[in-house]
């Protein structure tokens, strides 16, 4: 058993108290703690009472009771480093070790000795580790099981379900099935992990088995395809390049056949040309007989206008002047018959030589649609034979794919699927195998839960629970009985046998309920050999709830639990004499000013 005495408590502008250290020494028996604020008239509130009880428990879990935000945990009014202290003994196994921890704020610092060593960490979550593995209690039970305080702390009665579960496992030493739960939670949260790890691994692995076994499949389907691609595109090129040789010799076009209509063409070109050139040369001929003509006839018109008088004159002609100008006509008569003569030869001329343009004109143009159409044969053999030969090209590069595509082996991916398949045998193995752990833990968790060897453990010890409950129950007077089962529900019988709610009862009632509660998980926490603690405070516990009949039979299980376990109290309360009379020792905090100080 481990037996903890709370020596001495102090502090230095922490909350109401100032920078005068407030130095509190905790007696045996039963105490109390009462106060005066001088700041109010008649009052006995907000004199810094239940900052004692701040000061035990800020000491040892760091923090509040009440919740405050560390900017107001330091004194407002002196704007002080604040700091606390508490100085206890832990006696266990036949010896006696003496601790005090500091605690201090702005900068925030926690220091702990032991029997006068520093001992202190090398961080404060590790200091603060240190301290709850030397309490071996957890804020939650401390709160219901070494300070009461009406204000701060719910009563176990009034805790949600899984609160007073923590608690009674703490009580009844069965913490450890809650560490063995965890523990085995989290081995088989690892091993589910790892098992949910390798199976989608598995599952990763047996997808790119699938999706590399596709590709191999489409591959060599691919692979085939090409081939009967490239088969057909040979014989189809065998079959054009054959189509191209067999219209080559449907050709009749010969390069000598071409030499002589081009040799054709050119001479009649040239007769043309020579009948053009001598019609050109006829023309003008033809036209200057013509204009002769033309002026002898207007010679002739002249003379036979003007055959009676002269022009000029206007006098008439002689005879012999008439006969000269017959005989001018008549020579000009004759030399239009002479130029009508040449004119209808050298007509006849013309005309030869035009028919025999047009002969010469024709021949040529069907020599030159000989030669065109040669010409048009000799591209087209042309196009024949470049055709042919790029078919032959491509027939040489399709039949040179086609071996490189015989020849063509994915190894790579083939090897990729070998390999897979062997990662897919052993992932499968090492599933199986986390499978197999995961239904090993899942059957430690059974053996270890609620309902498997706990269970037992509970039902052995909630009889002796039970039984203390009953006999604080008694003592308190309380009109009903409480117990609980092995999954620590309550059953609570009134006085008249009906089964009731904690919550149907008053308020005195539940108060002695959540007594005896207390008083009871005390003592099987003593019995269980874990951590009791020298003094108890109960803040305003007794003033809000218990009639006087209650404050009389708390005070005397008060003092049975000091005379009979060494158990002592420290009440804090505004009643008066009725519990001061009974006090081995007093503490009074006054406040004046806005900070609090203790008398003892």
């Amino acid at each position: 058993m481990r037996f903890i005495t709370f020596r001495t408590l102090e502090a230095r502008n922490f909350l109401s108290f100032g920078d005068k250290p407030a130095t509190i020494n905790l007696y045996p028996g039963v105490n109390a703690i009462t106060g005066t604020n001088l700041d109010k008239e008649d009052s006995k509130n907000g004199a810094g009472k239940s900052s004692i009880t701040e000061i035990l428990y800020y000491c040892l879990y760091g923090s509040t009771l009440r919740e405050i935000s560390k900017d107001h945990v330091q004194n407002s009014l002196t704007q002080k480093r604040c700091d606390v202290s508490l100085e206890f003994t832990v006696n266990a196994n036949n010896t006696s070790d003496t601790y005090k921890i500091v605690r201090m704020l702005n900068p925030t610092k926690c220091k702990l000795s032991k029997n006068g060593q520093d001992i202190t960490r090398s961080t404060l979550a590790k200091t603060n580790a240190l301290i709850q593995e030397i309490i071996h209690t957890p804020a939650t039970v401390f709160q219901n099981s070494v300070i009461m305080a009406v204000n701060n702390a719910l009563p176990f009665m009034a805790l949600p379900k899984t609160d007073k579960r923590k608690f009674i496992e703490s009580v009844l030493g069965l913490e450890v099935f809650t560490a063995m739960v965890l523990k085995v939670r989290d081995d088989y949260s690892i091993a589910k992990k790892d098992y949910e790890i390798a199976y989608n691994k598995l599952e990763q692995v047996q997808k790119e088995l699938s999706f590399n076994e596709e590709q191999l499949s489409n591959y060599e389907a691919t692979k085939a395809d090409r081939l009967n691609k490239l088969q057909d595109k040979k014989q189809k090129l065998e079959k054009d390049i054959q189509t191209l040789l067999d219209k080559l010799s449907s050709f009749q076009v010969t390069p000598d056949s071409l030499i002589t209509l081009t040799t054709q063409l050119t001479a009649s070109r040239s007769k043309v040309e020579e009948y053009q050139d001598n019609l050109a040369e006829l023309q003008p001929t033809l036209h200057k007989i013509q204009a002769e003509v033309n002026s002898e006839k207007k010679q002739i018109n002249q003379l036979k206008t003007n055959k009676d008088n002269c022009p000029t004159c206007n006098r008439d002609y002689s005879e012999e002047h008439v006969q000269h100008a017959q005989d001018l006509i008549a020579n000009h008569e004759s030399n239009i018959v002479l130029y009508t003569n040449k004119e209808v030869k050298l007509q006849q001329a013309i005309t030869l030589l035009q028919e025999s343009i047009k002969k010469a004109n024709t021949e040529q143009l069907e020599i030159e649609n000989q030669k065109s159409a040669a010409n048009n044969q000799t591209t087209e053999i042309n196009n024949c034979n470049l055709s042919i030969n790029h078919l032959r090209g491509n027939l040489t590069e399709t039949q040179d794919e086609i071996t490189v595509v015989n020849k063509e082996h994915n190894n790579d991916l083939k090897g990729r699927v070998a390999t897979l398949k062997q990662t897919v045998t052993d992932s499968e193995a090492k599933v199986n195998k986390l499978n197999n752990e995961l239904n090993i833990f899942e059957t430690v968790k059974f053996v270890i839960s609620e309902e498997g060897i706990k269970s037992y453990i509970v039902k052995k010890i909630l009889k002796v629970l039970n039984s203390r409950l009953a006999y604080y129950l008694k003592k308190l007077e309380a009109n009903c009985l409480c117990q609980f089962n092995e999954f620590f529900d309550e059953e609570i019988i009134d006085e008249n046998s009906q089964q009731k709610s904690y919550f149907n009862f008053s308020g005195g009632e539940r108060k002695r309920i959540d007594l005896a509660c207390l008083f009871a998980f005390a003592d099987i926490r003593r019995l269980q050999g874990d951590v009791n603690f020298s003094t108890v405070f109960y803040d305003e516990l007794l003033d809000s709830s218990l009639d006087d009949r209650g404050v009389l039979l708390t005070l005397r299980v008060l003092r049975e639990r000091f005379q009979e376990n060494n158990e002592s109290c420290y009440i804090i309360t505004h009643r008066g004499p009725e519990v001061l009379t009974k006090a081995e020792h007093v503490i009074k905090v006054t406040k004046q000013n806005g900070i609090s100080t203790v008398l003892s």
